[in-house]
Formats: C-alpha cells, sequence, structure tokens
C-alpha cells in the first residue's frame, strides 16, 4: 500500500512539473480593458469619466480609428515638428513591438460637459512604465487632447500636444 502512494505522488508531482506552472514566465499579456480589449498605452482612460467611450476597433494596437484622419501630434520639445495619423501609428507600433511590457497611466481631472461634440483635454498627466515594475516611471509628461466626434458618430483624437518631462516616448522624432 506504501509503494502505491508513493507512486501516486510521484506520478502526480511528474504532472504537476510538466504542465509548466513551475516555470517562469518571460512573455505578458498586454494590459486589458473591459471587454478584453487590448489597449496598451490605455488611450480608453482618456475618456474615463463621461459617457463615452472609444471603441474595440479604435483601441486595438494598430490604432487604425482612434486617429483622425487629419490628426495634428506636436511635441512641445521640437515645436517646429508636427507628425500626422501614420507616422504616429507606426511610430506607436514600432514602440509597442519593442517594448511590449510598457503601458501609460494617465491622469487627468476635472469634469466632461454632458454632451458635446469635441472634447478639450488639457493638463494630462502620464507616466510610461514597465508592467513588470509600474512604480518605476520611464517616461512622463503632460498632454492635451482635441477629441472629436466624426460622422460615424466615433470619438477620434483630433489633436495631440506631448510635453514630455524629458525623453519624449510618444514623439516619433524622439527615440
Amino acid at each position: 500500500m506504501r509503494d502505491v502512494r508513493i507512486i501516486l505522488m510521484a506520478v502526480a508531482l511528474c504532472l504537476a512539473a510538466g504542465c509548466g506552472i513551475f516555470s517562469p514566465r518571460t512573455d505578458f499579456e498586454s494590459p486589458k480593458g473591459e471587454d478584453g480589449i487590448v489597449d496598451p498605452f490605455n488611450f480608453g482612460d482618456l475618456l474615463d469619466g463621461s459617457a463615452e467611450r472609444f471603441t474595440a476597433e479604435q483601441l486595438a494596437p494598430d490604432w487604425t480609428d482612434l486617429f483622425s484622419d487629419d490628426l495634428r501630434y506636436v511635441n512641445v520639445l521640437s515645436a517646429s515638428l508636427e507628425y500626422g495619423k501614420d507616422v504616429l501609428r507606426s511610430h506607436l507600433s514600432r514602440q509597442h513591438n519593442l517594448h511590449p511590457g510598457y503601458t501609460v497611466k494617465w491622469t487627468r481631472s476635472g469634469s466632461f460637459p454632458a454632451y458635446a461634440a469635441v472634447i478639450t483635454l488639457t493638463d494630462i498627466g502620464y507616466d510610461v512604465v514597465d508592467a513588470a515594475s509600474p512604480q518605476s516611471v520611464l517616461y512622463s509628461g503632460t498632454c492635451s487632447f482635441t477629441i472629436v466626434r466624426d460622422d460615424k458618430s466615433m470619438w477620434r483624437i483630433h489633436t495631440w500636444t506631448d510635453e514630455p518631462d524629458s525623453d519624449p516616448f510618444f514623439s516619433p522624432s524622439g527615440n
């Protein structure tokens, strides 16, 4: 009887060790918000506190529909340079591929109007952190956004002014 117990424990231990539960993880899932939406830079948080939302398709990591076609992105450290939708999308995709564990914590104060076709957000603080050590801020700064409702009733970021504290994370000219 004792031999049977030892054999059963050995089999159970082999099964537990073989399933990978004791293996260290090197890859982590991208942050998922409500409804399992993957939003690596947490753009959906910009509208928190309002009745408005970006759609799941807008928040997917290619950001095809998040930005308006005539987006104007400006980094105030290089104010003479403005970037459009395609360049910014390409840069964000590159940053996401280079740093898949990075996420953004947006901080804003104030309230939203009950209804508007344009939402202006000013003095939105941000911290870029690595999900593996969220207490260490890698990049930080302040942004202003103008978010407009288009003819399809979708919210899109129309202008984005970025004022990084030091090295820029979002700017295509930054890193």
